[in-house]
């Protein structure tokens, strides 16, 4: 497992979990409008916060992908899927319930949970 692979992985479920979170406010405030009102919302919106523990740590390990000095530790990247493993069981705002019924209730989440889950082993 590489950290960028990792990162990639993740941003795709970052990506899923977005969607649904967007699927569920349209249900109850009608149609975002553009992707800018859909990256406002995400950034401020209370219905997007549970959405912010994943993308702090996406930023710090895309931090850490591009870091020039000194190389990628093998440890590092054994440390960042230990950080998402304890991300996906995480209490934090609910993380975990919201991350389960995102998986259990949409395709893309679905599919890319199983694709982390498969590649951290």
């Amino acid at each position: 497992m590489t950290l960028p692979r990792l990162i990639d992985t993740l941003l795709a479920l970052h990506r899923a979990l977005i969607d649904w979170t967007k699927r569920e406010y349209e249900r109850d405030h009608g149609p975002v409008g553009n992707p800018y009102a859909l990256f406002a919302l995400v950034s401020q919106d209370p219905a997007f916060q549970w959405l912010q523990p994943l993308t702090r740590l996406l930023v710090e390990l895309e931090e850490l992908r591009d870091r020039r000095a000194p190389p990628i530790a093998p440890e590092e990247v054994s440390g960042a899927a230990e950080r998402i493993r304890l991300l996906l069981v995480s209490t934090e705002a609910g993380f975990a319930a919201k991350i389960r019924l995102a998986v259990e209730s949409h395709q893309g989440a679905t599919a890319s949970h199983r694709a982390l889950g498969e590649l951290m082993g």
